[in-house]
């Protein structure tokens, strides 16, 4: 499928590779149309990287090192994704990180 299709295209250069994958809510549905912060949790202090979402959820974001990552995008509540980025991917193309699904992570309430 032409990566234009489907949202996954972003430019490469010195930002580093580009992270592809897909965001989940804790029901299972996309995380449609909204924008977010990745922050590194090792670095919480540095400024964030902006993401955002397709209508199914895709997303594209640079700038990302190997390491822990959190996403929380602007939904009420804040809908939270942690992850680790891996030094490389298996299956990605060059410049690209292909992450998959990540699904919500669960959050004790009233955090």
């Amino acid at each position: 499928m032409d990566p234009r299709a489907t949202g996954e295209m972003a430019r490469s250069g010195t930002l580093g590779p580009a992270l592809v994958g897909k965001l989940l809510n804790r029901f299972g549905d996309p995380v449609s149309l909204l924008t977010g912060t990745a922050t590194e949790l090792a670095a919480p202090k540095r400024p964030g990287i902006t993401v955002f979402t397709t209508r199914d959820g895709r997303f594209v974001a640079q700038g990302l090192r190997p390491g822990r990552w959190r996403i929380v995008m602007a939904s009420e509540p804040p809908a939270i994704f942690d992850f680790e980025l891996p030094d490389e991917a298996a299956g990605s193309a060059p410049g690209m990180i292909r992450i998959g699904t990540l699904t919500e992570t669960p959050q004790e309430h009233g955090k």
